[in-house]
């Protein structure tokens, strides 16, 4: 992908975090429209970024949204030090889907497949695919992470959700390549 990451202003989650709020301060239920489509998806990209900095203090981006192609729905980067050497840029694509209440399946794995990993789909290594579930459902990160083992993504993949009667909190577990423990942290 031929992408030009000066082309648009860097923010960091907890920007995106507080200017969404805003947002929906003012619009209300209207920020559910597919109008806020581009909100909705920088919103769920800082979730994931604030969740991925709570399973390892390492993860520290900034994001963007992507303006310049369809896909992916946001950047990340982060800035790596390493001795002797410039400081490096790790780019990050952020994908992301959400697993809502009218889906057929309760079976996050299943659902993946259908979507993000169907074989249509391409992502390498430098992607990062979020799942936000947006239903009431209970799941087994172990055996997703088992199941991914037998196709082997190449993308690292998160789950995202909201805890029952907890607001502004959101639970995150990173099913893949490495499984971690499922983590809830407040906004």
């Amino acid at each position: 992908m031929d992408y030009n990451e000066q082309q648009e202003p860097w923010y960091s989650p907890v920007r995106i975090i507080k200017e969404f709020s805003k947002l929906s301060q003012v619009y209300e239920s209207k920020i559910e429209d597919p109008v806020f489509r581009r909100a909705q998806e920088m919103f769920m990209g800082a979730i994931t970024l604030l969740g991925a900095y709570e399973l390892s203090p390492e993860n520290k981006y900034f994001m963007q949204s992507n303006n310049q192609s369809p896909s992916p729905d946001v950047m990340a980067a982060k800035l790596t030090e390493i001795p002797n050497k410039p400081i490096l840029l790790e780019m990050v694509q952020i994908e992301l889907v959400e697993m809502e209440e009218h889906m057929e399946t309760n079976d996050p794995f299943e659902f993946l497949m259908g979507t993000k990993l169907s074989k249509k789909k391409s992502y390498s290594e430098n992607d990062l695919i979020t799942l936000v579930i947006n239903k009431r459902i209970k799941f087994d990160p172990k055996s997703i992470y088992d199941n991914l083992q037998n196709i082997n993504p190449k993308p690292t993949i998160y789950i995202v959700g909201k805890p029952l009667n907890t607001a502004g909190a959101f639970s995150i577990t990173r099913v893949w390549p490495r499984l971690t423990k499922t983590v809830t942290f407040n906004l």
